[in-house]
């Protein structure tokens, strides 16, 4: 099934079903492949929703507006912390010269705040309809105390919060710095990092650095 529906300055936006011939539940998922607005990679929509498709799972994939149409860019941007953090100075709130900055609506890593549940509370708060973009908030819950019970929990709670885009963490500060100096023995292990999820041992002594500077909550 494939509708066409009118956006902003009457460009039309293609969305294209994808349904399963036995369904496992009345759910679907809405599919936005990546590509930072410049493409829409294949891998990360149609293939997620032929994914899907083969679990039983109804998907909906959208070919949402990219180059040359015109964005405005927030001011919270997510995908540049570690480049702008190295070309900006040092801050009043106690940063120091060449630190990493916050994610998008993520809290500054200057202060420790110890539960997730909290991060989330607060910045359900604001007004979210008054911004630009980049309302996204990285979170890291610590894998050795978490269930699939609790994580959908957490999800759920997300989404009630209007949010407008979880990156979700499962790992904790403990296993990745053994990753570091045993590659070997964590070939999967995904992080996702801003706008993108690799593998840890993959990514730069520089990426690395910047994830283990996050907060890991409790």
């Amino acid at each position: 099934m494939e509708r066409k529906t009118l956006g902003e300055n009457g460009k039309s936006i293609l969305i294209k079903g994808y349904f399963p011939e036995k369904k496992k539940t009345d759910c679907a998922v809405a599919v936005l492949a990546g590509g930072a607005y410049m493409m829409r990679t294949p891998h990360s929509g149609e293939k997620y929703a032929e994914f899907l498709v083969e679990n039983g799972i109804a998907a909906f994939v959208a070919d949402y507006r990219i180059k040359p149409f015109e964005f405005p860019y927030g001011p919270f941007g997510y995908t540049e912390v570690r480049f702008w953090g190295e070309k900006t100075l040092a801050t009043p709130d106690g940063r120091h010269n060449g630190d990493y900055l916050a994610q998008g609506l993520t809290p500054s890593r200057l202060k420790k705040i110890p539960f997730a549940t909290d991060v989330i509370n607060s910045i359900s708060a604001l007004d979210k309809t008054t911004m630009v973009g980049g309302c996204v908030v990285n979170i890291i819950l610590p894998s050795d105390r978490i269930n699939t019970d609790i994580c959908e929990g957490f999800i759920r709670t997300v989404a009630d919060s209007s949010i407008g885009s979880l990156q979700l963490n499962c790992t904790t500060k403990e296993q990745l710095l053994d990753a570091q100096k045993h590659p070997e023995k964590y070939p999967d292990l995904i992080v996702r990092v801003c706008g993108f999820s690799a593998r840890f041992t993959a990514l730069s002594p520089e990426w690395q650095q910047e994830v283990l500077t996050r907060n890991y909550y409790r």
